[in-house]
């Protein structure tokens, strides 16, 4: 499909005329855009959901505006997409016209904490299968963020559970990191940037011009040649089960403290983040799927081209196959990891890859998806502190998703694994966290 793509800058994101006039594929933008929504039928796959727990905030009133001058600080949640009947990419709004985000206060002091956390669940689970409006003008803000006010805890000041609801091709889980951390800075009154974050319009103005364009290309290229003849399909013979069957829940799981403060131990001296030692095990658990072929893997990813990006929180995401060689399976799990982390660096260097083009000359795409969370880490803004909390079902991605979370000496890991109908059964998941905890051993 070839058409003229309009070029937004920073300033002026408004249809017009195109800046650059010559004929060329659509941009990688607009694409990974479109994918968010047409290939994905059910929206609890690609709802994103950051949910954090929060002690010792000083002041409610003030907690609210720090919500709102955050969302305000940063374009990312002030532009809304959109494709136009030329399928031109559009934006309009901005951090000086308006913005697409709410914010919601929902006091639940009166409960009991038991009470008042069932409560949060069941509203992030009806949060979570909400469809965001991602393309749609009047359809409503593109992001929300939940206030719980809790009961009362030991210490002074509120608790409060706060919930930021978004699509996953807006922010990725380090943006949501920067942006609890501004949010609770200044809520402690304590000091932050309070220049306008204008990184996603920037990034959105290079990313459709011409030599980004084809340096999409080019990378695609890249990322598929790194492939080599690794496999979509791991799954070739599946369980039987009716095409309308119902998809079931998530089975979740937790690593042992002992073995996640063994493995961060471990991937402190082999220089590695534990994510590598985790993914090289569920590897090896897969194996047996693959019969030790080489293997291509989803992994969401973003793309940061500088240390600059690093502070912003607009940035592209996108979701690329990573090369699990077949020898994984026989190596240490060191051996492993350092593969493992070499392919992952590769691909991620390459996350400005064309996605269509990739998934034309793939055939497809990966039937296996691969995500890491992070929520080990205890954060503090003094007097306020806060943790991540898990979020609620979603349904799978990829034929089969897994979500790691490593954890740290002080907190053990956890994951979850989702599944279409036909492709496990829950016998066959537990099984398959079992080898991967045995390996990971």
């Amino acid at each position: 499909m070839e058409d003229d793509v309009v070029a937004p800058t920073a300033d002026s994101m408004r249809p017009g005329e195109p800046e650059f006039p010559q004929r060329r594929t659509l941009a990688a933008t607009q694409l990974a855009v479109l994918a968010a929504e047409a290939w994905a039928p059910d929206p609890s796959s690609y709802t994103l959901v950051s949910t954090v727990e929060a002690v010792g905030i000083p002041d409610w009133p003030i907690l609210i505006d720090t919500v709102h001058r955050t969302l305000h600080r940063h374009d990312v949640f002030s532009w809304r997409l959109s494709l136009d009947s030329s399928y031109q990419l559009v934006a309009v709004g901005g951090p000086e016209t308006g913005t697409t985000h709410e914010v919601e206060q929902i006091d639940l002091r009166g409960s009991s904490r038991p009470d008042a956390h069932a409560a949060v669940q069941d509203r992030l689970r009806v949060e979570r299968r909400c469809v965001i409006p991602l393309l749609q003008h009047g359809g409503g803000p593109t992001t929300r963020v939940l206030l719980f006010c809790m009961p009362a805890d030991q210490g002074p000041g509120y608790t409060a559970v706060c919930s930021l609801i978004t699509h996953h091709a807006i922010v990725d889980e380090y943006s949501t990191e920067l942006l609890w951390n501004e949010v609770f800075r200044r809520a402690a009154q304590q000091t932050t940037a309070e220049r306008n974050d204008r990184g996603f319009a920037e990034w959105a103005a290079e990313s459709v011009a011409p030599l980004a364009v084809t340096a999409g290309r080019q990378a695609a290229d890249e990322v598929v040649q790194h492939l080599g003849a690794a496999r979509l399909n791991a799954f070739p013979q599946r369980c039987s089960a009716p095409s309308d069957a119902a998809i079931e829940p998530p089975l979740r799981f937790t690593v042992p403290i002992a073995l996640t403060a063994a493995v961060a131990a471990r991937a402190t001296a082999l220089g590695l983040p534990a994510a590598a030692l985790h993914a090289a095990a569920l590897m090896r658990a897969l194996a047996r799927y693959t019969g030790g072929q080489d293997l291509a893997v989803r992994v969401p990813m973003a793309r940061r081209r500088s240390a600059a990006d690093l502070e912003s929180v607009g940035c592209y995401i996108t979701s690329l196959p990573v090369l699990a060689q077949g020898s994984l399976s026989r190596d240490s799990i060191q051996q492993a990891a350092r593969k493992w982390h070499g392919s992952l660096r590769f691909t991620s260097d390459r996350a400005h890859a064309d996605v269509g083009a990739l998934h034309t000359m793939l055939g497809g795409t990966p039937q296996i998806s691969l995500t890491f969370e992070n929520r080990g880490a205890r954060h503090s803004a003094r007097p306020i502190s806060w943790v991540s909390l898990p979020p609620p079902d979603s349904s799978p991605k990829a034929d089969l998703h897994v979500f790691l979370s490593p954890g740290n000496r002080h907190r053990p890991g956890d994951g979850r694994i989702l599944w279409r109908p036909g492709i496990l059964n829950r016998r066959g998941a537990q099984d398959l966290i079992n080898q991967f905890l045995t390996y990971l051993a």
